[in-house]
């Protein structure tokens, strides 16, 4: 319906559509504030609390270098949307069970914790950077994803304002991440290539020019490259014996971490083994496949396990290694095309108990080999 105007044109009397989307800027721009007010009570906060006696008693010595890491959880707003509300607090409840644990165990300081963001203190750089890969490997549960920040600074117990900067710039550094990564600033990433004992090999990617909110300059930051650092097995449960004797050789590997091995006994009770798995494998540097005719014959090996790793190896680089441990008809399927670990004209099963540790032996050394050469 509309009426003539004496301008000559036309008056529309029905609500313009406009207003709906108009409607969702205004409420999208007031959340945004929302956010930022809160982010702003968090910094402010952190700095109160790096000031109480409590903190500077743990941080023991005047002027020492302390390493402040914030992490909080990617995407929770669109995992919100496929969960309820219960749902997203039990996950936020999971991610800071598992967070805290690892406070404990590298011996950080948990500063401030507000919505799904945690600050926490550590006393090198190497340790906040074993605390935040550490939360990323297992952030409590398969379908939470973490970004981490890191910043150091001099802590002065008679310049609190001094260290209140460090705070406010590690804030800052979460903010330019947009997925599960893990960033530094420029001094932290000098302080690992100058100090660091075991992360002086991580690849970094170099991002200069970038501006914070808050901090007045441009700025260099160093992200870390997303790497696979972990070992997939599948295997037959029917071969239960010989995948134990497979995972026995690899012991002193797994003890010293040269590898991360992952098999399905590491799928936590009441979690989706279809997340376990899909993230198990997007970590994966190498898939290990333990052939048999119970392995063939497995329907969830063949749809759960094998396509999604043998996409990998196609379209992302991971290395198949496979071992034939009895005779089956494995030239009938794709894994045909990759090549064996071992002689299978001599599957596992008939050698005799002395030359079959020989043989996993020689297998495990190729695998070995394979991870630490990638």
């Amino acid at each position: 319906m509309a009426f003539d105007c004496p301008c000559g044109g036309m008056v529309s009397l029905v609500e313009p559509k406009e207003h709906v989307q108009f409607q969702s800027q205004v409420e999208a721009m007031d959340e945004s504030a929302n956010m930022q007010r809160d982010f702003n009570a968090f910094i402010m906060s952190a700095k109160g609390e790096t000031s109480t006696s409590g903190f500077q008693e743990w941080a023991e010595v005047e002027g020492v270098t302390l390493a402040i890491a914030i992490t909080d959880i990617v995407g929770l707003t669109k995992l919100g949307g496929e969960l309820r509300d219960e749902s997203i607090n039990e996950f936020q409840q999971l991610y800071f069970a598992q967070s805290r644990k690892l406070i404990d165990r590298y011996n950080g300081r948990e500063i401030k914790a507000i919505g799904n963001r945690l600050m926490v203190a550590f006393k090198s750089m190497d340790v906040a950077m074993d605390y935040v890969m550490a939360l990323q490997k297992d952030t409590g549960h398969p379908q939470i994803k973490i970004r981490a920040g890191i910043h150091i600074g001099p802590m002065h117990v008679e310049k609190s304002d001094v260290f209140g900067d460090t705070v406010n710039f590690a804030a800052r550094v979460i903010e330019v991440i947009n997925s599960n990564e893990v960033w530094v600033s420029d001094p932290a990433k000098d302080n690992i290539t100058r100090f660091g004992t075991q992360h002086k090999g991580l690849d970094w990617q170099r991002h200069d020019g970038v501006t914070l909110k808050g901090v007045s300059g441009e700025f260099t930051l160093w992200s870390l490259k997303s790497a696979r650092n972990r070992v997939f097995i599948s295997y037959s449960h029917k071969d239960k014996k010989l995948f134990g004797e497979f995972k026995t050789m690899l012991a002193p590997a797994i003890q010293k971490e040269i590898i991360e091995l992952w098999d399905d006994t590491k799928i936590k009770t009441g979690t989706d083994w279809r997340d376990e798995i899909k993230a198990a494998i997007a970590a994966a540097k190498v898939g290990v496949l333990l052939v048999s005719p119970d392995f063939l014959a497995s329907d969830f090996i063949a749809k759960n396990e094998l396509p999604p790793l043998l996409k990998a190896a196609k379209d992302e680089g991971v290395t198949i290694f496979w071992a034939c441990l009895s005779s089956c008809l494995y030239r009938e399927t794709e894994i045909e095309k990759y090549q064996a670990a071992h002689d299978v004209g001599r599957p596992l099963d008939t050698l005799t108990k002395a030359k079959r540790t020989v043989a996993m032996k020689e297998i495990c050394n190729r695998l070995l080999q394979g991870v630490l050469n990638q």
